[in-house]
Protein backbone atom coordinates (compact mmCIF):
# COMPACT_ATOMS: atom_id res chain seq x y z
CA UNK A 1 0.00 0.00 0.00
CA UNK A 2 2.85 2.38 0.80
CA UNK A 3 4.61 1.81 -2.50
CA UNK A 4 1.47 1.81 -4.67
CA UNK A 5 0.80 5.37 -3.52
CA UNK A 6 3.79 6.42 -5.67
CA UNK A 7 2.53 6.54 -9.27
CA UNK A 8 5.62 5.67 -11.28
CA UNK A 9 6.05 3.43 -14.29
CA UNK A 10 5.93 -0.34 -13.66
CA UNK A 11 8.39 -0.82 -16.53
CA UNK A 12 11.23 0.21 -14.22
CA UNK A 13 10.93 -3.06 -12.31
CA UNK A 14 11.26 -1.23 -9.01
CA UNK A 15 7.86 -1.93 -7.47
CA UNK A 16 8.78 -4.84 -5.21
CA UNK A 17 12.21 -3.44 -4.33
CA UNK A 18 10.85 -0.03 -3.42
CA UNK A 19 8.06 -1.68 -1.39
CA UNK A 20 10.62 -3.63 0.61
CA UNK A 21 12.63 -0.47 1.25
CA UNK A 22 9.47 1.36 2.41
CA UNK A 23 8.47 -1.45 4.74
CA UNK A 24 11.98 -1.79 6.18
CA UNK A 25 12.23 1.94 6.83
CA UNK A 26 8.77 2.10 8.42
CA UNK A 27 9.53 -0.95 10.55
CA UNK A 28 12.75 0.65 11.82
CA UNK A 29 10.91 3.87 12.64
CA UNK A 30 8.11 2.04 14.46
CA UNK A 31 10.68 0.19 16.57
CA UNK A 32 12.13 3.53 17.65
CA UNK A 33 8.88 5.52 17.81
CA UNK A 34 5.93 3.70 19.42
CA UNK A 35 3.58 6.59 18.60
CA UNK A 36 2.03 5.80 15.22
CA UNK A 37 1.31 9.42 14.27
CA UNK A 38 4.90 10.48 14.94
CA UNK A 39 6.20 7.39 13.13
CA UNK A 40 4.18 8.22 10.01
CA UNK A 41 5.43 11.82 10.03
CA UNK A 42 9.02 10.64 10.43
CA UNK A 43 8.54 8.12 7.62
CA UNK A 44 7.16 10.86 5.35
CA UNK A 45 10.14 13.13 6.05
CA UNK A 46 12.64 10.38 5.26
CA UNK A 47 10.91 8.88 2.25
CA UNK A 48 8.98 11.72 0.58
CA UNK A 49 12.05 13.08 -1.25
CA UNK A 50 12.87 9.76 -2.91
CA UNK A 51 9.21 9.14 -3.79
CA UNK A 52 8.89 12.55 -5.48
CA UNK A 53 12.19 12.12 -7.32
CA UNK A 54 11.20 8.68 -8.63
CA UNK A 55 7.79 9.92 -9.78
CA UNK A 56 9.39 12.87 -11.63
CA UNK A 57 11.94 10.61 -13.27
CA UNK A 58 9.18 8.20 -14.29
CA UNK A 59 6.95 10.90 -15.78
CA UNK A 60 9.89 12.43 -17.60
CA UNK A 61 10.65 9.11 -19.30
CA UNK A 62 7.06 8.01 -19.99
CA UNK A 63 5.89 11.11 -21.85
CA UNK A 64 3.63 10.14 -24.76
CA UNK A 65 4.17 10.92 -28.44
CA UNK A 66 7.22 11.19 -30.68
CA UNK A 67 8.72 13.98 -28.57
CA UNK A 68 8.40 11.80 -25.50
CA UNK A 69 10.10 8.91 -27.29
CA UNK A 70 12.95 11.23 -28.32
CA UNK A 71 13.28 12.52 -24.77
CA UNK A 72 13.53 8.92 -23.59
CA UNK A 73 15.93 7.53 -26.23
CA UNK A 74 18.27 10.52 -26.65
CA UNK A 75 19.38 10.63 -22.98
CA UNK A 76 20.04 6.88 -23.04
CA UNK A 77 22.25 7.29 -26.13
CA UNK A 78 24.10 10.31 -24.71
CA UNK A 79 24.62 8.61 -21.34
CA UNK A 80 26.00 5.48 -23.03
CA UNK A 81 28.44 7.49 -25.18
CA UNK A 82 29.68 9.85 -22.46
CA UNK A 83 29.89 7.15 -19.78
CA UNK A 84 31.97 4.99 -22.11
CA UNK A 85 34.32 7.89 -22.87
CA UNK A 86 34.68 9.05 -19.27
CA UNK A 87 33.03 6.72 -16.71
CA UNK A 88 34.56 8.60 -13.77
CA UNK A 89 32.82 11.84 -14.75
CA UNK A 90 29.58 10.78 -16.42
CA UNK A 91 27.18 8.32 -14.85
CA UNK A 92 25.43 5.37 -16.46
CA UNK A 93 22.00 5.71 -18.03
CA UNK A 94 19.00 5.92 -15.74
CA UNK A 95 18.41 2.15 -15.71
CA UNK A 96 22.04 1.50 -14.84
CA UNK A 97 21.77 4.00 -12.00
CA UNK A 98 18.69 2.21 -10.66
CA UNK A 99 20.77 -0.96 -10.24
CA UNK A 100 23.39 0.73 -8.08
CA UNK A 101 23.30 0.07 -4.35
CA UNK A 102 23.66 2.76 -1.74
CA UNK A 103 22.29 5.61 -3.87
CA UNK A 104 18.92 7.26 -3.37
CA UNK A 105 16.50 8.37 -6.08
CA UNK A 106 17.14 11.99 -5.09
CA UNK A 107 20.87 11.46 -5.68
CA UNK A 108 20.14 9.77 -9.03
CA UNK A 109 17.99 12.72 -10.06
CA UNK A 110 20.73 15.19 -9.14
CA UNK A 111 23.39 13.14 -10.92
CA UNK A 112 21.34 12.97 -14.12
CA UNK A 113 20.73 16.72 -14.04
CA UNK A 114 24.45 17.33 -13.60
CA UNK A 115 25.21 14.90 -16.45
CA UNK A 116 22.78 16.73 -18.76
CA UNK A 117 24.43 20.07 -17.98
CA UNK A 118 27.94 18.72 -18.61
CA UNK A 119 26.87 16.89 -21.78
CA UNK A 120 25.26 20.05 -23.15
CA UNK A 121 28.40 22.03 -22.31
CA UNK A 122 30.66 19.53 -24.08
CA UNK A 123 28.44 19.33 -27.17
CA UNK A 124 28.01 23.10 -27.48
CA UNK A 125 31.73 23.67 -26.91
CA UNK A 126 32.57 21.12 -29.60
CA UNK A 127 30.17 22.73 -32.06
CA UNK A 128 31.59 26.15 -31.26
CA UNK A 129 35.18 24.98 -31.79
CA UNK A 130 34.19 23.30 -35.04
CA UNK A 131 32.52 26.49 -36.23
CA UNK A 132 35.58 28.57 -35.33
CA UNK A 133 37.81 26.10 -37.15
CA UNK A 134 35.68 26.22 -40.30
CA UNK A 135 35.55 30.02 -40.29
CA UNK A 136 39.32 30.20 -39.80
CA UNK A 137 39.87 27.79 -42.70
CA UNK A 138 37.58 29.81 -44.98
CA UNK A 139 39.27 33.09 -44.12
CA UNK A 140 42.73 31.58 -44.64
CA UNK A 141 41.80 30.16 -48.05
CA UNK A 142 40.13 33.42 -49.09
CA UNK A 143 43.21 35.41 -48.09
CA UNK A 144 45.51 32.95 -49.87
CA UNK A 145 43.47 32.97 -53.07
CA UNK A 146 42.65 36.67 -52.95
CA UNK A 147 38.88 36.15 -53.12
CA UNK A 148 35.92 36.85 -50.86
CA UNK A 149 34.95 34.56 -47.98
CA UNK A 150 31.51 33.93 -49.45
CA UNK A 151 33.05 32.53 -52.65
CA UNK A 152 35.23 30.08 -50.70
CA UNK A 153 32.22 29.04 -48.61
CA UNK A 154 30.18 28.38 -51.74
CA UNK A 155 32.98 26.33 -53.30
CA UNK A 156 33.36 24.21 -50.14
CA UNK A 157 29.61 23.54 -50.03
CA UNK A 158 29.64 22.59 -53.72
CA UNK A 159 32.65 20.33 -53.15
CA UNK A 160 30.89 18.55 -50.31
CA UNK A 161 27.86 18.06 -52.54
CA UNK A 162 30.00 16.56 -55.30
CA UNK A 163 31.74 14.22 -52.87
CA UNK A 164 28.40 13.03 -51.49
CA UNK A 165 27.08 12.44 -55.02
CA UNK A 166 30.22 10.53 -56.02
CA UNK A 167 29.93 8.29 -52.96
CA UNK A 168 26.38 7.38 -53.94
CA UNK A 169 27.30 6.64 -57.57
CA UNK A 170 30.68 4.96 -56.94
CA UNK A 171 29.43 1.63 -55.50
CA UNK A 172 27.12 0.97 -58.44
CA UNK A 173 29.63 2.15 -61.02
CA UNK A 174 32.55 0.25 -59.53
CA UNK A 175 30.69 -2.96 -58.82
CA UNK A 176 31.42 -6.16 -60.71
CA UNK A 177 28.02 -7.39 -61.91
CA UNK A 178 27.39 -11.06 -62.55
CA UNK A 179 27.62 -11.54 -66.33
CA UNK A 180 24.92 -14.22 -66.20
CA UNK A 181 22.44 -11.57 -65.00
CA UNK A 182 23.06 -9.27 -67.96
CA UNK A 183 19.95 -8.83 -70.17
CA UNK A 184 21.83 -9.92 -73.33
CA UNK A 185 23.17 -13.08 -71.71
CA UNK A 186 21.79 -16.21 -73.41
CA UNK A 187 21.50 -19.80 -72.26
CA UNK A 188 24.38 -20.78 -74.59
CA UNK A 189 26.57 -18.10 -73.09
CA UNK A 190 25.72 -19.41 -69.64
CA UNK A 191 26.83 -22.95 -70.51
CA UNK A 192 30.04 -21.66 -72.08
CA UNK A 193 30.74 -19.49 -69.02
CA UNK A 194 30.22 -22.40 -66.65
CA UNK A 195 32.47 -24.63 -68.79
CA UNK A 196 35.26 -22.05 -68.97
CA UNK A 197 35.10 -21.40 -65.24
CA UNK A 198 35.92 -25.01 -64.37
CA UNK A 199 39.45 -26.38 -64.02
CA UNK A 200 40.40 -30.04 -64.17
CA UNK A 201 42.86 -31.14 -61.48
CA UNK A 202 44.09 -34.76 -61.56
CA UNK A 203 41.10 -35.74 -63.63
CA UNK A 204 38.65 -34.18 -61.19
CA UNK A 205 36.55 -31.28 -62.41
CA UNK A 206 36.67 -28.43 -59.90
CA UNK A 207 34.19 -25.55 -60.14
Amino acid sequence: MLTDSSSYSPSFGLGANTALEDVQLLSDILNKTPNLSEAVQDFTKQRAGDAKALVKISRGIDRPGKLGTLQFILPLILDSIFHKISPKIFGENIFGMFKKEGITFVEIQRKKRLDRMMQATVILSGMSLFGVGVRTLIKSLARLLGVKDILVSGCLVALLGVVAAVKKVAPSAGSNPDPMKHPSYTLGDQKAYQKDSKTTVDGVSMG
